[in-house]
């Protein structure tokens, strides 16, 4: 059954997955209305596997001696993450942590599994933050209406942009394999981000066509109307992800999820050593990469690198 190409922000692709895409993030997070600029330099990442189902059960097969070693190898009040293994004062598993990492890239090297992120400096998400509040403010100044027209803007996070960015290289990738449908499957997730993570990813299922809620109100007459603001844009092409379906949380029993993570840790940890002003998603900045022959959608190019 061939999925759905309906533009409706609740519209899930019905066919059954094909792959899933295990999800992590890594680096830098928080409002994009708290950004400062001594923060510029810092590096927002998410990044995914994805897994064909055809694959699963001989790649799971493989991993899991490594992943239950890794488990072994967590102190009590830890949780299985690559970054708290890497932190001070925990050599022991970092050694434990260096050697499961190596081997789960040998294993997705050799299954040919692909790896999709997305990357950000918060300079540009600052930039963007300050450009659309100066946007307002002068087109404030110019109102000669009596009428004020308040849309609110929501607080997003960091994060968000950065789901975004990964669902429309996941739909991309789909089309280009032949993917009917990719899940998704992040850890562990406390409602509110769930939410949130849920809402980024619904919103590029509508790109080319979108409403909004407006909040008049009248000077003259002091009284509030409610209105609704519908956008459509015409690219030329499909803007729609249509190959997306479900978010769910896999939890950390799951070893694909440990495999994200490791990929998210270590891909932000060489991000990190580039110059500043490097194209974080261009095919030179992960040339010396473990996996770099892996990653799906990164171009010299991308525009996610210049706003």
């Amino acid at each position: 059954m061939a999925p759905s190409t309906s533009t409706k922000s609740t519209q899930i692709a019905i066919a059954p997955a094909d792959a899933i895409a295990y999800v992590d993030e890594a680096g830098a997070k928080g409002r994009s209305r708290n950004l400062l600029p001594s923060r510029d330099d810092e590096i927002a990442l998410v990044a995914a596997v994805v897994v064909h189902i055809t694959k699963d059960a001989s790649v799971r097969q493989e991993m899991t001696p490594w992943f239950e070693k890794f488990l072994r190898a967590t102190p009590p009040d830890k949780k299985p993450h690559f970054a708290d293994a890497f932190a001070p004062g925990q050599e022991a598993w970092a050694e434990v942590a260096r050697e499961v990492r190596s081997r789960f890239f040998m294993i997705a090297r050799e299954n040919r599994l692909a790896v999709v992120y997305h990357a950000r400096r918060l300079r540009l998400e600052r930039e963007a933050r300050d450009e659309a509040a100066r946007v307002v403010e002068a087109a404030q100044e110019g109102q000669r209406s009596r009428v004020e027209v308040n849309i609110p803007s929501g607080s997003p996070r960091v994060e968000d942009e950065l789901l975004s960015g990964l669902a429309l290289k996941l739909d991309a990738f789909a089309e280009d394999s032949s993917t009917r449908r990719i899940d998704l499957l992040c850890d562990n997730l406390d409602k509110g981000v769930a939410r949130a993570y849920r809402r980024a990813i619904d919103e590029t299922r509508s790109m080319s066509c979108s409403s909004r809620q407006a909040t008049e109100f009248d000077r003259a007459t002091n009284t509030v109307q409610r209105s609704r603001l519908d956008i459509t844009f015409s690219a030329g092409f499909e803007l729609d992800t249509q190959f997306l379906g479900d978010l769910g949380v896999a939890g950390k029993s799951e070893p694909f999820v440990l495999l994200a993570d490791s990929i998210a840790n270590s891909l932000h940890g060489h991000l990190r050593t580039l110059p500043v002003d490097a194209r974080l998603n261009a095919p030179s900045s992960i040339s010396d990469w473990p996996l770099a022959r892996n990653v799906y959608g990164v171009r010299e190019d991308a525009n996610e690198d210049d706003f």
